[in-house]
């Protein structure tokens, strides 16, 4: 998992699932093939106490993940660049949607459906 993708999990789960950043660490620790102990932990605490939140419709948008989600995501393959970033908005036969939409999610739903214009 790439850096970019550690800080977005870590910030999800922080922030918006209000996980013990702790947990996150030690769980990390059994997962990465390139774990480093000093790295690992200060990253989840840097991300929980002292990192502004990283939105991850945001992030998406902000770093062109349409491709990756498409090759990963093969239900969302058929979808635009814009209505893959948001995927809970379109009407898909068996796809689940977020437990939760966070009002933190907002303003990058709304300058998504602007370009979408």
């Amino acid at each position: 998992m790439s850096n970019r993708g550690r800080v977005n999990c870590s910030s999800f789960l922080v922030h918006d699932y209000l996980v013990d950043w702790t947990w996150g660490a030690a769980y990390f620790e059994s997962k990465l093939i390139d774990y480093d102990v000093a790295s690992n932990w200060m990253n989840w605490h840097t991300q929980a106490y002292q990192i502004w939140y990283t939105n991850p419709v945001n992030q998406a948008n902000k770093y062109k993940a349409q491709e990756f989600i498409r090759k990963w995501v093969p239900e969302l393959r058929h979808l635009d660049d814009m209505n893959i970033l948001i995927p809970w908005e379109s009407e898909i036969e068996n796809y689940p949607k977020p437990v939760e939409i966070f009002s933190k999610w907002t303003r990058a739903i709304n300058t998504i459906k602007k370009l979408e214009l």
